[in-house]
Parts: structure tokens; C-alpha cells; sequence
């Protein structure tokens, strides 16, 4: 099955209905979370999904993110909490909320042995230090561990960046590995009351740059309407959209930029992986 063969609106009403299920959640033990990136954006320009978009991305205080994983067991059995150590075969340093009894698998994620059923996606965001040198400890360590949990160079940033990432798997892999995730998992969590945070992931953290954001847009969440329900944005959501994606965030991009962000090599809406 390509990219084309499924139908988008479908995709997006499952993806839903595992963000009900995450907002529940959170709700009955006061946690807080944002919709984040193109689902903030389509929260605030359309009032739901950006119409092309394919995924739901959601942004928690690092603080909350750790402890909505230690409640999978409060999901429905629909779901699944996964990160990297409630499923060994997932190499990614955010968490997934994944839907059972279905399929979504991105193309680069085809040979991975985790559970690949319809997702949202959940980033901790950290508390950004304000000196050089902390930045620098903190930016590596969300580096080393993004490497050492994954255990493979990236593979779709270009031949530079995956032979530096070879090398530098390389060096970290000396030693007691499980070790040293530890070692970055704490230091990723060892600043606190800064005036900046970061989500150190993705388009947020590249070799030239990095995205940070006033802790004050992130305060009490605001409330907006997302396709038909209430879902929580960035206190000054308008603020954070200008600074990712620049002051014209709300105009309508031209008609060959309108696609979507993932790659999906096969998706099913009434079978598990496995099959």
C-alpha cells in the first residue's frame, strides 16, 4: 500500500479518537499537554486538522510527560502507551499513544519489531538553561540520547549527517550504554524556572539552529475548538506559531506545498501489524 491508497479523513478521525482517550487521561489526573506544531496551527487557522495534515502532534511539560508514563495502565484497552521502555523495538525519545487492532507504518520505520498501530505523538519539552555552556551540555545530551535509544544513525538528514551520526554511535556505544541514557535522560530534566524552553527534537534542533520559546507561552493552556471539541493550545499560541513557522503562519500555503508531513508505507484501519 503507498501513501495515496487510504483514505486521509479516516486517518484523521482515529488519530482522534486516541487524542479524546490522552485528554481524558491527563484530565483525570491533572496533567497538562498542548497541541503542538501543525496541530496547533490547525487549531488556531481551521479550527481542526490542517486539511492535508496526517498526524497529531502534542507537547507536555517534561515534569507530566514523565508522569503520564507511568500510567499506561489507565489507558483503555484500545491503547497503548508506548516509549522506548514499555516496547524494547521502539528507538525513539518521544512517546507514542497507539491505537490496537490497526496499522500505520512510516516507510522508515518498516523493519521495526514495536507495535505500529494508529498514532499521536507526545514530546517533552524541556526547560531551555540561559548561559552558553548549559545550552551546549544540554543540547548534546538530547543528542546522545536521542543516538544511544535509537542505535542507528539518522537516515534521512543527508550522507553528512549520517556518517557524523555512525561516528558518534560509535563512540557512544563504549561503555555500559543503559549507563548513559540515564546519564542524558537526567540531565535533559536537571534545569528548572528558566525563561526559555525547547523540545531539542526534529525541525526544533538542527546543526545551526535552535527553537526556543518563552516559558511564559506556556502557562495555563487556552482552550480552542478542534474538530468539534475542546483541545488545549500554548497560552500564546499565536506567539509560538510565529516563531516556528514565521509571521505569516495563518496565510494558506500554495496548492503544491499543501502535503503532508509522513511517509506511510501501509495503514489499516481494522488489523493489527502483525497480520
Amino acid at each position: 500500500m503507498n501513501n495515496n491508497d487510504y483514505d486521509l479523513r479516516q486517518l484523521q478521525l482515529e488519530q482522534l479518537s486516541v487524542l479524546d482517550e490522552l485528554k481524558r487521561v491527563c484530565s483525570d489526573n491533572n496533567l497538562t499537554f498542548y497541541l503542538a506544531y501543525g496541530s496547533c496551527l490547525g487549531a488556531v487557522r481551521h479550527s481542526g486538522f490542517i486539511p492535508w495534515d496526517d498526524d497529531i502532534d502534542i507537547l507536555m511539560p517534561v515534569a507530566d510527560y514523565d508522569k503520564l508514563m507511568q500510567l499506561g495502565n489507565e489507558f483503555g484497552s484500545d491503547f497503548f502507551l508506548q516509549n522506548s521502555f514499555t516496547d524494547k523495538g521502539f528507538p525513539a525519545a518521544i512517546a507514542r499513544i497507539r491505537k490496537n487492532g490497526t496499522a500505520c507504518i512510516e516507510e522508515a520505520d518498516l523493519d521495526l519489531k514495536c507495535h505500529q498501530g494508529i498514532f499521536i505523538d507526545i514530546y517533552p519539552q524541556y526547560q531551555y538553561p540561559d548561559t552558553f555552556f548549559q545550552r551546549v551540555r544540554i543540547i548534546l545530551a538530547s543528542i546522545f540520547y536521542r543516538f544511544l535509544l535509537a542505535n542507528y544513525a539518522p537516515k534521512n538528514h543527508g550522507k553528512l549527517i549520517n556518517f557524523l551520526g555512525k561516528v558518534l554511535l560509535r563512540i557512544l556505544s563504549c561503555g555500559n550504554r543503559e549507563k548513559k541514557i540515564e546519564k542524558y535522560k537526567k540531565i535533559l530534566r536537571s534545569y528548572h524556572n528558566t525563561k526559555y524552553v525547547a523540545d531539542l527534537y526534529g525541525m526544533d534542533l538542527t546543526l545551526t539552529r535552535v527553537i526556543k520559546y518563552k516559558s511564559e507561552w506556556f502557562s495555563t493552556p487556552r482552550y480552542v475548538q478542534f474538530e468539534g471539541r475542546e483541545m488545549p493550545i500554548p497560552t500564546h499560541a499565536e506567539e509560538y506559531l510565529a516563531e516556528r513557522y514565521g509571521a505569516d503562519y495563518m496565510e494558506i500555503p500554495p496548492i503544491e506545498k499543501q502535503h503532508s508531513y509522513h511517509r506511510y508505507a501501509y495503514v489499516d484501519f481494522e488489523n493489527e501489524y502483525k497480520n
